[in-house]
């Protein structure tokens, strides 16, 4: 029988990608409302950070590029699919279901307007009227 002799690097590199491996398993859940909650929240960042990029061009008194106003209707599309996405889907679980409402939270937190608190409570009601969905502790 031969013993295969690891270097250090060897062993370091596989630590690493088990290390990886192991993190990522770990993230991956169960319930896809998890994924869906990053993808709305990734998409909603990405589409205020454009908005802030629009306010500034438009402070300089310049009108944004046609590239540039096609790329924020294709930022505000993928919110939109993003968070119609978010809202088919049915939390099965008090942790999904937690995840849920902090996303809402967070979402009117960031705008502060009675619309935003309207339209999240809305959509919570609806989606905790669906049959299987599991509420918040």
């Amino acid at each position: 029988m031969v013993i295969p002799s690891f270097t250090r690097r060897t062993i370091l590199g596989a630590a690493t990608l088990l290390g990886t491996l192991l993190r990522s398993f770990q993230a991956m859940s169960s319930d896809p409302i998890f994924a869906a909650i990053r993808r709305a929240e990734a998409a909603d960042e990405a589409h205020r950070l454009s908005g802030l990029v629009s306010l500034q061009i438009q402070a300089t008194g310049a009108r944004p590029s046609p590239e540039w106003m096609a790329h924020r209707a294709a930022l505000t599309e993928a919110r939109s699919t993003a968070r119609m996405a978010l809202h088919e889907l049915t939390p099965a679980s008090f942790k999904a279901a937690d995840a849920l409402v902090s996303y809402y939270a967070a979402r009117v937190a960031r705008t502060q307007t009675r619309g935003a608190v309207r339209a999240a409570r809305r959509r919570l009601r609806v989606v905790f009227s669906r049959p299987g969905a599991c509420r918040p502790p």
